[in-house]
């Protein structure tokens, strides 16, 4: 399984972005791959939460839905335990809390996270991480 960072969902929904394409060329990659696609709430709140203002409500509520309906897609609930790490990666770490929470996550269930956000992520210790770039 290989976690998809929000920025990710977000630059393949959103054809006026560079990184647009390659967003969605990855994502086909996986498939073709056939890996399953992980996400968890955190990814679905900020995917939901910035298509809209970008896309507007309705059609963001139609591109999430369509997201974690898809067969592709494992949606994996985040366990207390993981929140309890993620909370302390993020006060040690200075990680925000969100990203805490993804890269905890994936790391518990042993994932690689596909994303554009290096910056953050490579501070968490052990999580194997794939670029966008």
């Amino acid at each position: 399984m290989i976690f998809v960072d929000s920025n990710i969902f977000i630059f393949a929904n959103i054809i006026e972005y560079p990184e647009h394409d390659l967003a969605r060329r990855r994502l086909k990659e996986i498939l073709g791959s056939k890996e399953k696609i992980g996400i968890d709430s955190i990814i679905i709140s900020e995917v939901s939460y910035k298509l809209s203002k970008i896309i507007g409500a309705e059609e963001s509520y139609k591109r999430v839905f369509g997201l974690l309906s898809s067969i592709y897609v494992s949606y994996l609930p985040i366990e207390k335990k993981t929140i309890g790490k993620a909370l302390n990666l993020s006060f040690k770490e200075r990680i925000r809390i969100n990203d805490a929470i993804i890269g905890q996550h994936a790391l518990d269930n042993n994932s690689t996270l596909l994303t554009d956000n290096l910056k953050d992520f490579k501070r968490i210790i052990g999580l194997n991480l794939q670029p966008l770039r």
